[in-house]
């Protein structure tokens, strides 16, 4: 049978952060400045393709440091119900306030020093580094058709995927529910905007760059959409640096809250959880059908979505449903063989005595047109794979890469990311962050009083700082988007360890079938 995915920062922070800690990871802050891509060698003196508007300012980078005035809000963006027959649920005055992030003026921020590459490691991208491989067999996804074959050295990028991107961010909050479902799936969009408002604070503590309900740019539209998933006892603002950066490249991204799943309302039941597993995939979809209907509609985003190209991508909890989503399955029957068989791999095991004993869990409904997905730090392979016959992860349709860590112990590399890594089709790729802790995927550890009271995963000695762990990420990310999203052949050269080691020598980086 067939189980269809179904029926702080308000610090009230120290003990629900603690005990959030598990499998996902919380909120948003500064993204550390990438190189600049004009001072990486093969780059230099380049012209990228794609400028941002005439009306667009560049947003600056900002400081880890919060204000003190930067603690109360000031304005909050607006929560507009869904289309059609769907009505927002009463969410009372706390959550709704804590949902809803504050707002200060972008002269308030401040520029935090670029990470400055090493030269001597930087290759010229005007060379041809040898693809990476992998030993590991797997079915192969076929590889995109509308991209030109080499003919020669590799093309240079259309855009930087280093820095911010060419356009300026606005961020919009929505309170979406399911009706079919009597379920609330809020979620917040950043997109191409208008470099007007004033610059969000996420959760009243946590900094963004993303203009507060800002207009829609529309000149480089329409915009290719990614879906983001957050991670256990998470939230859907817990990554901004990453996603506020994906969004100045040219996407409109789409991050529902897993009701029941996070910092606001999660359980320690572990019956809960179980449920909110099965919820997660159908949220991602709902949210998606969400912004199918506004991109038809009369909202302002109205016909700037390209729903042609869509990615999934999700954090911890976030990553196991990218993999859902993405075409994954799991056989509970042998999901749960695996736990009783003593898998290290064991981090849902105690969530399956509340599915049913035998069946299949999918998403029934696939997302048209998903082109790629990326996967921070997933754990639960046991659940698709754990014994090892090789069929829940063969079913994932899209090119995936697959982030790790040297220093999570929620999802080790060696029973967690290498497997995933190892059982997703081709093309694939793996990347890891050498002191990568479980946290350096989200924003809550450049939260002071997150260093203490999750001194767990944000306290690790040694844990790659902020400040090198996003630009690392971010650049990877867009360019694995840029790759197979915009059909940009230019960052081949760039997903690549002979490129990466340069500006990043803490990323590895290995692939096949690029």
């Amino acid at each position: 049978m067939t189980v269809s995915p179904r029926p702080l920062l308000r610090l009230w922070l120290a003990s629900a952060l603690v005990a959030s800690a598990g499998c996902g990871g919380s909120d948003d802050a500064s993204s550390g400045a990438g190189t600049d891509v004009s001072e990486v060698a093969g780059f230099k003196d380049l012209t990228f393709g794609e400028t941002a508007p005439k009306d667009a300012t560049q947003q600056g980078d900002i400081t880890e440091d919060v204000a003190k005035d930067d603690l109360s809000p000031t304005d909050t963006p607006s929560t507009d119900a869904t289309t059609g027959d769907l009505s927002a649920p009463d969410l009372g005055p706390d959550l709704a306030t804590d949902l809803a992030p504050d707002l200060a003026p972008a002269s308030d921020l401040a520029s935090p020093p670029d990470v400055a590459p090493d030269a001597d490691l930087v290759p010229d991208l005007t060379a041809s580094p040898g693809a990476d491989s992998d030993s590991t067999a797997a079915p192969d996804v076929a590889a995109p058709t509308d991209i030109a074959p080499d003919t020669g050295p590799p093309p240079l990028p259309k855009t930087d995927p280093t820095k911010w991107g060419p356009y300026p961010v606005g961020s919009r909050a929505m309170l979406w529910y399911d009706v079919a479902r009597a379920r609330s799936v809020t979620t917040q969009l950043w997109y191409p905007s208008k470099a007007e408002g004033k610059v969000v604070t996420y959760l009243q503590v946590i900094p963004g760059k993303a203009y507060g309900d800002a207009p829609a740019e529309p000149s480089g539209g329409p915009y290719p959409l990614v879906l983001f998933s957050h991670g256990f006892k998470g939230v859907n603002t817990q990554s901004v640096s990453m996603v506020e950066f994906i969004a100045s490249h040219g996407y409109i991204v789409a991050a529902p809250n897993h009701a029941g799943n996070t910092l606001f309302d999660f359980t320690s039941k572990d019956e809960d959880a179980a449920q909110a597993a099965l919820e997660r995939p159908k949220d991602v979809r709902f949210c998606y059908d969400q912004v199918v209907a506004m991109n038809a509609g009369g909202d302002m985003l109205s016909g700037l979505v390209d729903l042609s190209h869509v990615a999934i991508t999700g954090h911890s909890f976030g990553g196991w449903t990218t993999l859902l989503v993405a075409g994954g399955t799991i056989d509970i029957a042998e999901a749960k063989a695996a736990c009783a068989a003593g898998s290290k791999s064991d981090i849902f095991c105690k969530y399956l005595d509340y599915w049913p004993a035998t069946g299949t869990v999918k998403l029934d409904n696939p997302i048209p047109n998903l082109e790629a997905a990326i996967a921070w730090a997933p754990a639960g392979y046991s659940s698709f794979d754990g014994l090892g016959l090789g069929k829940g992860l063969t079913g994932v349709q899209v090119p995936a890469m697959v982030f790790g860590g040297t220093l999570d112990a929620t999802a080790p590399l060696d029973y967690e990311i290498t497997p995933i890594y190892g059982g997703v089709p081709a093309p694939k790729a793996k990347a890891v962050l050498t002191d990568g802790g479980h946290m350096s995927f989200t924003d809550i550890c450049s939260v002071f009083i997150a260093t203490i009271a999750l001194k767990e995963f944000c306290g690790v000695e040694g844990m790659l700082v902020p400040a090198k762990a996003f630009p690392a990420i971010n650049a990877t990310s867009a360019a694995w988007l840029g790759y197979f999203l915009k059909k940009d052949p230019g960052m081949k050269a760039v997903l690549t360890q002979a490129w990466l080691k340069g500006p990043y020598p803490w990323l590895g980086f290995e692939s096949v079938g690029l």
